[in-house]
């Protein structure tokens, strides 16, 4: 029979022995208290067991339990539990694999272990933890180059051995060109004085490679000859963003820059946006000196040394303005 079976037999037992007391004494007009004691002593126990079979107790490390639960076909618990784990220590491997062709990854991964100081490890490489612990990991080492980084929280499970794994992407190339869908011919986009036209770009990357975490576009415009200048997608114009310290203006005193998110460019997908060129109502804008510049700058993950080697991101730079990501095409829509 399981013991909370027993527990609640014992409660019943005991509920109507106390209340068979109370109601005794109350028949045979007892006046003493020696039997009405008894009662009190028995609701009291089975108030006790009733309570502790619903977990009440669980914090004094008394736990009634109706059954175990059923955990087949569910995912492993975030946080084991390993109150009774005979396992003093676990060897964990931390390995990643590319997502589309499922060779290793190689070069190294950051983790910490409940928060210590940060370590690093090469890929496939092993280290010794204890069932319970916290790992916080870094893959990829906050890499500049290659793998774009993965941060990811797992806890070591009550087991000798224990293998984690991630699926990783490289950056590859991108490819960003004017499509210049106005006039259809040659490079440029004809705009004149008091002008409102748009132009087109397309952003692709590289077959079985990724921009996970998408870019900073920074947009910078001759602001003597255009008002203003906006990137949509579908109409809507795009989320703001931060000019990374990083960009350095090439229209000098002339300059005016903002900066948008893009989101990511997936394999060789093609991401089409509208670049609305406001031109000035006066001064005519000519090509070089007017025409657009788009930079995009990767976000990645990074270590922040200054927050005590946090795993911080996806941003565009790190916390000395240092680019999380190497790659960063420039777009030129030119006008005339």
């Amino acid at each position: 029979m399981e013991i909370a079976t027993i527990i609640w037999v014992l409660v019943a037992i005991f509920g109507i022995a106390g209340i068979a007391g109370f109601m005794r004494s109350r028949r045979e007009k007892v006046l003493g208290i020696g039997k009405n004691w008894f009662g009190i002593i028995a609701v009291l126990v089975a108030v006790f067991l009733a309570v502790g079979q619903m977990g009440y107790l669980s914090n004094y490390g008394v736990t009634f339990s109706a059954s175990a639960p059923d955990n087949s076909g569910t995912p492993e618990p975030i946080k084991p539990d390993t109150k009774l784990c005979a396992v003093e220590d676990t060897t964990v491997t931390l390995s990643a694999s590319d997502k589309y062709l499922s060779t290793a990854t190689g070069g190294s991964h950051r983790y910490r272990v409940n928060g210590a100081p940060a370590l690093a490890i090469a890929d496939a490489g092993t280290f010794t933890a204890s069932p319970g612990d916290k790992l916080d990991i870094l893959w990829g080492n906050g890499t500049t180059t290659g793998i774009f980084g993965i941060v990811d929280s797992v806890y070591v499970p009550c087991v000798g051995t224990k293998t984690f794994t991630t699926l990783t992407v490289n950056n590859g190339s991108v490819t960003a060109n004017n499509l210049n869908n106005l006039d259809q011919v040659g490079a440029n986009t004809t705009l004149g004085a008091g002008d409102i036209k748009d132009a087109k770009i397309k952003i692709q990357g590289q077959y079985q490679k990724e921009f996970p975490y998408g870019f900073v576009a920074v947009v910078e415009f001759n602001k003597t000859t255009m008002d203003d200048v906006i990137l949509t997608s579908s109409g809507v114009e795009l989320s703001s963003s931060n000019t990374p310290q990083t960009f350095s203006p090439a229209m000098g005193t002339e300059s005016s820059t903002k900066a948008y998110v893009l989101p990511g460019a997936i394999s060789n997908t093609e991401y089409t946006y509208s670049v609305t060129l406001d031109a000035d109502d006066t001064n005519d804008p000519v090509s070089p000196s007017s025409d657009v510049k788009i930079t995009l700058y990767p976000l990645n993950n990074f270590v922040n040394d200054k927050n005590g080697g946090a795993f911080e991101g996806p941003s565009a730079e790190d916390e000395y303005n240092v680019i999380t990501h190497g790659t960063v095409p420039v777009i030129t829509v030119m006008v005339n």
